[in-house]
């Protein structure tokens, strides 16, 4: 019996007896379920730490001694004996050792008492290297080879020269190094090269005996820092097609990002290509410099790409040297520019835009080398203008046809137009040229198709006394894999692939130009160039084969030379097995006819060729080529015979098989034979000589 109370004071004791014997009342109860266990790295934890640091990572709830343990795996390591664990807290601390530089990925799992394990989570454990770089790569290169020639023999003999048989030895030596901290990253890349024989030496084709025989052939150290960049040494400069456009030479260059809208690039580089140790920065010489700078806009910053303005000014001179690799005839130049690119893109690309402009003034100063005492006519200053335009739609992209086929439809437009006269010293534009075309690409499931049409004009100024011409091509290729339209069906391989393409040009004199240079309208060019090629391929999974028929006719119509016409015709058979995979064998054979109708003359070609390669081992191959020729010309006047024969056998080294790729080489072997056997009608003997070579090569990667 409850005692007498007030009503509130009842109430309330009431409720109180409820809740106390509520429990009681309602039985046993299920425990609620533990919430869901994550882990992360801890808040306060280092993007990078040291390699013997203390790794922090934090449960999203503590681990009771009933759910099992928690094991933590670094890469493929199990380090979960180096594991303290209090509450929601997982330090990690390492052996003597250190934890694996670089970074790797931490796995954390539950492992519950009979040994079940449950991944929680994943992080990142971002490791120093030893001398304190969050990325540091050092990956050094050493090649050297030996190449050869032990034997050579003629017929009929021939007096020897000193390089009848050589052994010539060449090293390459490469160094490549990245390094990164705190958002710096260096670069730097080297390569030298060594040779044994003086006229391989890279600046033989400048210096000749007196050039190095070890020399360096490029290098670059670059450093960057978020939006900023700077580099010395080789590369590629420029990005405007009329200006400067990917210049490759040596000099000093630097980019910085002026937030969203802006960027800035620079360049300061050698007029011609070097290579060596001389003029390291490149830009020693001021009359041999070049120096272009570059402002490009984001008109729509939130979308980049989708409209970009870019300013450009180039200031070039060079001098009458040629690049290292290159024979020409120089003249001393220079060449101040300006221009202006726009680049524009939709989101889907369905629309490209390129276009340009620029204004160059161009002069060629005396040559100071030039032998005193000679009437030199001075050349006038000259400033003219460039500009081109691509611009591309894709009326149809990615069009469903079925339930895999696509269907795609773009057409696009070029306009180029270079003032006579116009001249960058740092980039060969054809001058006095206007071009325009049009090109249309489609695709309909398998089969593919270009069309290009192309027309061009010179003498943009008109001038009488030169001759203008007009040129007029026109280019069609296809290509219809039939094999695509019997997908499943086990004879698949019978289906081949069917190729055709078109080329047509016609380039004309418009008039004959004024001034005795042309004697008659025979002499002005008016001539029609088709060539038509027809392809027919199989690819089995075994087997291979194909045909091919390529025509060309060469049409001249100027008066008075309308039957100098050439046609060409080739038939063209090859047929080839993969017998095993250390077996491959094949044949082609063709038959060309070149009829030369002006002189009522036909040279006839044929040709078959056979080639083999087989693996016996898996570093080990030989190869085979034997090729006959047969020419002759009806009507009949000679007849030449040739027969080629080439044997190479290659044998692949590991030197240390536990580290395969640490040193690896390779040696060949090389035979060459040749028999030419030529008769010319109404001659009592015929020519008959032979060659035979045999040359030898070692080379070997050290790193």
């Amino acid at each position: 019996m409850l005692p007498t109370l007030p009503i509130p004071t009842t109430l309330v004791a009431l409720m109180l007896w409820c809740a106390a014997t509520a429990p009681a009342l309602a039985g046993p109860q299920t425990p609620a379920a533990p919430a869901p266990l994550t882990v992360r790295t801890a808040p306060d934890a280092p993007d990078w730490m040291a390699a013997t640091g203390t790794a922090r990572f934090q449960l999203s709830r503590a681990v009771s001694p009933d759910e099992g343990r928690v094991a933590v795996l670094v890469g493929d390591t199990d380090w979960s004996s180096l594991v303290d664990s209090a509450g929601t807290s997982l330090d990690l601390r390492p052996a003597a050792v250190g934890f694996p530089r670089g970074e790797s990925a931490v796995v954390v799992y539950l492992v519950s008492p009979a040994h079940e394990w449950r991944e929680v989570g994943r992080t990142t454990l971002r490791v120093l290297s030893d001398s304190g770089f969050e990325r540091a790569v050092t990956a050094p290169t050493v090649e050297v080879g030996l190449a050869g020639q032990a034997a050579l023999r003629r017929s009929p003999e021939r007096p020897p020269t000193p390089r009848d048989t050589f052994q010539d030895l060449s090293v390459r030596l490469g160094l490549d190094t990245t390094h990164a901290r705190n958002g710096w990253v260096t670069t730097s890349q080297a390569r030298m090269v060594g040779v044994s024989n003086q006229e391989q030496a890279l600046r033989f084709g400048t210096r000749g005996d007196e050039a190095p025989r070890l020399d360096l052939g490029s290098y670059q150290f670059g450093v960057s820092h978020r939006a900023g960049s700077l580099a010395v040494g080789h590369g590629t400069f420029g990005t405007h097609r009329l200006l400067l456009n990917t210049f490759a030479s040596r000099g000093l260059s630097g980019s910085l990002q002026l937030g969203p809208v802006v960027d800035v690039s620079v360049a300061a580089i050698n007029g011609s290509t070097l290579v060596g140790f001389g003029n390291l920065v490149g830009i020693g010489e001021s009359q041999h410099r070049v120096v272009n700078g570059t402002v490009g806009f984001e008109l729509l910053p939130a979308r980049r790409g989708a409209l970009r303005v870019a300013a450009s000014v180039m200031n070039g001179s060079v001098l009458p040297e040629t690049n290292v690799n290159q024979g020409a005839i120089r003249d001393a130049e220079e060449s101040r520019g300006f221009g202006v690119q726009v680049t524009s893109r939709d989101v889907a690309s369905r629309f490209q835009l390129d276009a340009g402009l620029a204004r160059s003034r161009f002069v060629n100063p005396r040559d100071p080398g030039a032998p005193s005492g000679l009437a030199i006519v001075p050349t006038i200053e000259t400033t003219r203008t460039a500009r081109y335009l691509d611009a591309s739609y894709a009326l149809i992209q990615g069009a469903k046809l079925g339930e895999s086929a696509t269907a795609s439809l773009t057409a696009a437009v070029r306009h180029s137009r270079v003032d006579p006269l116009y001249r960058s010293v740092a980039l060969p534009v054809r001058a006095d040229l206007e071009q325009n075309a049009v090109d249309v690409t489609a695709g309909l499931g398998a089969f593919s198709s270009q069309l290009t049409y192309d027309r061009s004009r010179d003498n943009l100024a008109a001038i009488a006394s030169v001759l203008t011409t007009e040129s007029r091509q026109l280019l069609w290729s296809s290509a219809l894999p039939l094999q695509a339209f019997a997908s499943g069906n086990p004879n698949a391989a019978a289906w081949p692939t069917l190729t055709y393409a078109l080329s047509r040009m016609h380039q004309y004199g418009v008039a004959r130009p004024v001034g005795g240079l042309f004697d008659s309208d025979s002499q002005v060019p008016d001539q029609m160039s088709t060539n038509h090629v027809v392809g027919v391929g199989w690819q089995g999974a075994v087997w291979r084969g194909g045909y091919g028929f390529n025509r060309s006719l060469q049409d001249n119509r100027q008066p008075g030379r309308e039957r100098a016409d050439l046609l060409n015709a080739v038939h063209s058979f090859n047929l080839g097995a993969m017998a095993s995979t250390r077996l491959d064998v094949g044949v082609e054979v063709a038959f060309e006819d070149a009829d030369n109708q002006e002189i009522a003359r036909t040279d006839l070609t044929r040709r078959v060729s056979v080639n083999a390669i087989w693996r016996p081992a898996g570093r080990t191959s030989l190869a085979a080529v034997i090729t006959r020729n047969r020419l002759e010309d009806n009507p009949a006047t000679s007849e030449r015979r040739t027969t080629d024969v080439n044997f190479t056998f290659t044998q692949g080294v590991a030197f240390m098989r536990d580290r395969p790729d640490s040193l690896q080489g390779q040696f060949f072997v090389r035979y060459v034979r040749q028999t030419i056997y030529g008769l010319v009608i109404g001659l009592p003997e015929a020519s008959d000589t032979q060659f035979w070579s045999l040359n030898t090569g070692l080379t070997f990667r050290i790193f």
